[in-house]
């Protein structure tokens, strides 16, 4: 007798193969097939949701003590930029170029304030018929609308590892950051245009080094942060700056490390890189943004 619970003449053993087809397919196309957009030349890629890690136990550094403790954070689907934010992309929405570091516009744009990012943020949301993120008089970000803003904290040290737990996206030791940073050892004294290391393996360039990246958050401590879409204290200080830059020692330049600066602070080792909240609709801008000390 034939044995039919597995013949591919049986409708529902049709069904299972299928499923199991599309499955495997699913699990083979993460992450190399991540969706990829390009808005005002600007290529972003979408970050899949997770859940990972975020900081450290090292204990071999004073540097890491704000890094600590290692809590378990999960964060929905965002879009990230590429790369960071180049002297031309900057110029081309803003009408100028506040960098130091001339003579090559595919450079990142340094000396950027919080507030310079903001606006570009802004500015690129209304561009692109989005909903501006960003009320800048009152230093918040509305993370209700689906315009551009900076990354969260979480974010970007989820980005920047692309399911790695090591030190670098690149492996634990020192001499394996060459291939994916600008940094002191390698660096001489300047920024490099971006895109020229090896990406990490969700196709992000520059990660570490080349130059800090500012976050959305207000510097805070880990203890207490949510484990959803942490998005750091209401009010602060200073903002997060993460990825460390061209001048800084490859210590600094760790996935887990934290620096942090006023958000009026321009410094030539400090540029940005943009975000949005994938799971945002999208739609055409039709109102103004909202008066100050409102949010929707």
């Amino acid at each position: 007798m034939t044995n039919r619970a597995f013949s591919c003449k049986s409708p529902v053993s049709l069904i299972l193969l299928v499923y199991i087809l599309l499955a495997f397919n699913i699990s083979k196309a993460y992450p190399a097939d991540l969706r990829t957009e390009i808005i005002q030349g600007i290529k972003l890629i979408t970050i899949p949701a997770g859940t990972f890690l975020m900081g450290t136990k090292d204990t071999d550094h004073d540097w890491f003590s704000h890094s600590r403790p290692v809590r378990e954070v999960r964060l929905d689907s965002f879009q990230l930029s590429v790369c960071e934010i180049t002297q031309a992309q900057f110029e081309k929405l803003t009408g100028y170029n506040p960098s130091l570091m001339k003579g090559d516009d595919s450079r990142p744009v340094d000396q950027v304030s919080w507030f310079d990012a903001a606006a570009f943020c802004n500015k690129l949301s209304e561009l692109a018929g989005l909903m501006p993120c960003y009320d800048i008089r009152n230093r918040t970000c509305i993370f209700s609308r689906n315009g551009f803003r900076l990354p969260t904290e979480a974010e970007w040290e989820y980005a920047c590892r692309a399911g790695a737990n090591t030190k670098y996206y690149t492996g634990n030791e020192e001499g394996s950051l060459d291939r994916a940073s600008w940094y002191r050892t390698n660096s001489e004294g300047t920024t490099h245009s971006v895109g020229q290391k090896d990406p990490n393996a969700w196709g992000l360039f520059d990660m570490h080094g080349n130059v800090w990246e500012w976050c959305n958050d207000w510097q805070g401590n880990y203890k207490n942060c949510t484990k959803e879409n942490p998005r750091g204290p209401n009010w602060g200080y200073s903002r997060v700056l993460r990825g460390g830059g061209w001048h800084y020692p490859a210590v600094g330049c760790r996935s887990t490390y934290r620096h942090r600066a006023k958000p009026e602070y321009r410094l030539s080792t400090v540029g940005f890189r943009i975000a949005r909240s994938f799971n945002k609709p999208s739609g055409i801008f039709r109102k103004r943004p909202s008066a100050p000390g409102r949010t929707d």
